[in-house]
């Protein structure tokens, strides 16, 4: 049965119909209402918006996969925009902290998952500017290290650092961090 839906799927959008497969409520309707698919937009962005914070890169990928027009999709996101309820600078700051808080990473790593979702390297360097004062690097790429190293008991000192710095790099912290910590943890302490 699942074939004949997808031929028929395939056969109406190259008559550039919507297919069974598009949006929910849009099935079988033969007349399309602008506005009411406007509205049908703007609810889907407004239920993706209630699960999560979204970048509007984000909200337009989702929008265009549900396959909405790429005019409605731009006015949906400016709709949203406007209201303040898609913001790619607030996304940034949230986003930023929530990763801090809870799967600590290193700027590289914030920077490349921020472009990741769309958001302008401008707007990432911004918000990580921001919370300079709330991001240690140092004390972050610690806490992850001391979090790891427990569960390296037993093993030899050269492989524990060797776990330890590509754990922190993978984690796209700065090398010159990664070596004043690792050297923290693993040197006996000096002095008596």
């Amino acid at each position: 049965m699942s074939g004949i839906v997808q031929g028929v799927d395939q056969t109406v959008e190259e008559m550039g119909g919507r297919s069974a497969k598009g949006r929910g409520s849009g099935r079988g309707r033969k007349e399309h209402d602008p506005d009411e698919e406007r509205r049908e937009a703007k609810e889907y962005a407004l239920l993706l918006l209630s699960y999560r914070m979204r970048s509007e890169a984000e909200t337009r990928e989702r929008l265009s996969r549900r396959g909405y027009a790429p005019d409605l999709i731009a006015a949906t996101v400016l709709d949203l925009s406007r209201v303040g309820l898609l913001d790619d600078r607030e996304f940034s700051r949230g986003w930023i902290r929530n990763r801090l808080a809870t799967n600590p990473a290193g700027r590289r790593v914030i920077r490349l998952e921020l472009g990741r979702k769309g958001i302008d390297a401008a707007i990432i360097d911004e918000a990580l500017r921001e919370i300079e004062n709330e991001y240690d690097e140092r004390a972050l790429a610690m806490r992850v290290a001391r979090k790891k190293i427990g569960q390296y008991g037993g093993l030899d000192r050269g492989i524990v650092r060797r776990r330890l710095v590509a754990l922190l790099a993978r984690r796209g912290f700065e090398y010159g961090v990664i070596e004043e910590v690792v050297r923290e943890l693993l040197e006996p302490e000096q002095g008596g």
